[in-house]
């Protein structure tokens, strides 16, 4: 079996890994870091991750790992990441070239000071801008955007430029406040009518997955509008206030969507009063009576979201607080009520967001209703953690520990960022 050896705060780890997972190649993790240490060096002469393990020996560098990946599925051509044409499969090579050679590695230079609290210099900063202008103007020459990378089609490109981007995204952000995600503003409007597009990047990848794995995976969808409003707000804003009503009828319509679109399990997030009952309706009439609700029923108007906020750009964007319909952190009744509430409506589990500061609620809503409930633990939870962990403050047993507290306070379901990794380290 083939042993990848990196850790995931590394973008080509991630890369690798995902493409492996989608080409249910079997592999084992080897949680490691960059070291120059001599046992380390033998496997990857330069002391990077990530590096493969295989059984003829070790490879290194990402494009290598990937060309070695697709060698070994070529039995079976429908498993390509690639194209079949020769051109557009060399396209696609220059298109990774490009993502690393000129995006990806000069944003690099500025990681210490975004991610590292190591400042660089002013004359430093206006040097990478320069080369990242550089960079994104030619790959806007080449890239296809049809409406992946490289065209129609996912490839190994869109790996690439997921987990290269994504802090470059951040670092352009951070340092300028260059929000690179152009196309992406320019889909917001005070609406969210773009939750509405059976071709937006969410119905997307829910036929891609529904194509690729057919019934073999479910999959529950966010509904809200907040990724789609240009305002940051769950519903439309009008004079400061979120108008109740008026939302619940773009949601119901983006529930039918996604339903349409293959989803198993609708999760409204959005916080409207009256919200379930509406979109039950709408779903059974519609025949999609198998298809669930998962109801944030309680959840809190919270500081934990930061961390996610400011990684999707919704932060700065946000006009006000949501303090109108999500709840009061003070209050433990009220989600008691909004439980109850939307279980008479027909929800058939409900979430409870944030997660570890409210153990509490989510124990109280398990002892009184018989019904499923879901713990979210959201950004600054795992911020908080993860940052204790690379402090080296407390040991990675306290993940393992956190997950538990979810359990023991009945929790059914946890959305955790260490979703991919908590069986690695039960092992």
């Amino acid at each position: 079996m083939i042993k990848l050896h990196g850790m995931p705060l590394s973008n080509y780890y991630n890369v690798i890994k995902c493409v492996m997972l989608e080409q249910g190649i079997p592999f084992e993790e080897i949680n490691v870091r960059p070291s120059q240490d001599q046992d380390y060096l033998s496997k990857s002469p330069m002391g990077k991750v990530p590096c493969m393990e295989t059984d003829e020996g070790f490879l290194t560098e990402t494009s290598v790992m990937l060309e070695f990946i697709e060698d070994i599925g070529s039995s079976n051509p429908d498993n390509s990441l690639y194209p079949i044409s020769a051109f557009q499969r060399a396209k696609c090579r220059e298109l990774m070239r490009y993502l690393e050679l000129y995006v990806e590695l000069p944003a690099r230079r500025l990681y210490g000071d975004v991610f590292f609290d190591r400042p660089a210099s002013d004359e430093e900063k206006a040097d990478v801008k320069k080369l990242l202008e550089k960079g994104f103007s030619a790959l806007g020459r080449i890239a296809d955007l049809q409406p992946f990378f490289a065209g129609s089609e996912n490839t190994y490109v869109d790996f690439y430029a997921y987990f290269g981007l994504s802090p470059v995204v951040r670092v352009c952000r951070k340092t300028w406040e260059w929000d690179i995600k152009k196309e992406s503003i320019k889909l917001k409007n005070n609406i969210g009518s773009e939750s509405l597009n059976e071709n937006n990047l969410v119905c997307r990848a829910i036929r891609y997955i529904k194509n690729r794995y057919k019934d073999k995976i479910g999959i529950m969808c966010d509904v809200a509008l907040d990724p789609y409003t240009s305002h940051g707000h769950d519903g439309i804003l009008k004079s400061g206030y979120v108008l109740n009503d008026e939302t619940i009828e773009i949601l119901i319509n983006q529930s039918l969507l996604q339903a349409q679109m293959g989803c198993d399990v609708l999760a409204p997030s959005d916080m409207m009063d009256g919200r379930i009952g509406k979109i039950r309706k709408a779903l059974d009439k519609s025949n999609f009576k198998n298809v669930q609700i998962l109801s944030y029923a309680a959840k809190y108007a919270s500081s934990f979201y930061g961390p996610f906020r400011d990684a999707v750009g919704s932060k700065s964007k946000l006009k006000g607080d949501k303090k109108t319909y999500q709840m009061d952190f003070r209050n433990s009744d009220e989600a008691i009520r909004e439980v109850a509430l939307d279980i008479r409506e027909g929800a058939d589990m409900v979430m409870v967001k944030p997660g570890m500061p409210y153990l509490d609620i989510i124990k109280s809503i398990k002892n009184k209703f018989k019904i499923p409930v879901f713990a979210y633990q959201v950004s600054g939870e795992y911020s908080l953690i993860q940052t204790a962990i690379n402090k080296k403050i407390v040991n990675q047993d306290v993940i393992y520990e956190s997950l538990m507290s979810f359990k023991r306070a009945g929790a059914n379901g946890i959305v955790s960022y260490y979703a991919d990794r908590i069986d690695k380290i039960l092992k």
